[in-house]
């Protein structure tokens, strides 16, 4: 970890940076994704970006495509993450309401690649129908 850190931080000019492993690590803590098998995680996580946003922005309009989830977090990486705009990985073809920052940091997370991996990944479809039923942490539906 330190040796990675230090890594990153050189390759950025010193300036605090996200590997993709940096993101993995988030999405796997975050409610839904943390249900999909490492694999299909990475593939999420090399399409995902990350993002400083002041607290209370405006991420999404009310009645806009929806068609990105985000995953806030906390600065320093650690304690709990938040999914923001859920419903752009339910069966809403628009956001239900405005999707507004939580925090400074988040991860932009577009849904496309995940849809696409449902198709052909059962796991995967399987969190998509656990997400739009609520039911998160169930074993087996």
């Amino acid at each position: 970890d330190v040796f990675r850190e230090t890594s990153v931080r050189l390759a950025a000019g010193g300036e605090a940076a996200f590997t993709p492993i940096d993101i993995m690590e988030l999405l796997a803590r975050a409610p839904f994704f943390q249900g999909l098998p490492v694999g299909q995680l990475s593939e999420v996580a090399l399409r995902a970006s990350v993002e400083t946003v002041a607290p209370g922005e405006q991420l999404a309009a009310a009645g806009a495509k929806a068609n990105t989830v985000f995953v806030a977090f906390p600065e320093e990486r650690t304690g709990e993450v938040h999914l923001l705009g859920a419903e752009a990985l339910g069966a809403g073809d628009v956001y239900v309401e405005s999707v507004h920052a939580a925090s400074a940091k988040l991860l932009r997370v577009p849904t496309a690649p995940v849809f696409a991996l449902a198709e052909v990944n059962p796991r995967v479809g399987i969190e998509l129908v656990r997400h739009v039923t609520g039911a998160f942490g169930v074993a087996a539906l």
